[in-house]
């Protein structure tokens, strides 16, 4: 119905004619046709305009690093999910989600330091976030990678002192265990 819309004559000087392109996006995302979704909400994103809101443009730029993200394409991934987290909005639900992701999108593309960074910056910023325990993790694993092993070792231990039974607590200690015989300590 969407694409019958945008073909109808006049419906491009309409102030709505650019939502159906995100509409066709979502339509596919959630039909997990991620090229096919991000190639419509690319569309929304080049055409955006004034009547376009925020929170809209957030949540395209969030589909088109998920959809990247799925897709394997990395270095796209990164970049919208960076884009998401840098658009202004209401609230900031969801900007944790975008910066875990684009962490670990930037892993995957081996920059680790830049990683560590975006899990640092979402842990300062976002401190009540769902994904602040894996973040922690994530962050205190890229540290260990880096040999960066007193900032690794602080990072392993707020992890475990935050709950020493949790699913992060034996991988930790052994971690921490591994940098202090790595250190003679």
């Amino acid at each position: 119905e969407y694409k019958l819309f945008q073909v109808t004559p006049g419906a491009t000087v309409l102030a709505n004619y650019n939502t159906a392109n995100y509409n066709i996006g979502y339509c596919y995302f959630e039909q997990r046709k991620y090229a096919e979704a991000v190639t419509w909400f690319r569309k929304y994103v080049t055409n955006k305009g004034p009547n376009d809101s925020n929170e809209q443009i957030f949540d395209a730029y969030l589909c088109l690093g998920d959809g990247y993200f799925k897709l394997g394409e990395f270095i796209n991934a990164s970049d919208f999910y960076g884009k998401a987290v840098a658009t202004p909005t209401p609230d900031s639900r969801n900007k944790d989600y975008a910066m875990y992701q684009q962490a670990m999108a930037l892993g995957y593309q081996g920059k680790k330091q830049e990683k560590a960074d975006v899990l640092r910056k979402m842990r300062e910023e976002y401190p009540g976030s769902t994904y602040l325990a894996n973040g922690q993790y994530q962050e205190a694993r890229t540290l260990h990678e880096l040999k960066d092993y007193d900032k690794a070792l602080t990072a392993y231990n707020e992890v475990y002192m935050k709950d020493p039974a949790g699913p992060f607590a034996v991988s930790c200690l052994t971690n921490m265990g591994s940098i202090y015989r790595m250190k003679n300590d």
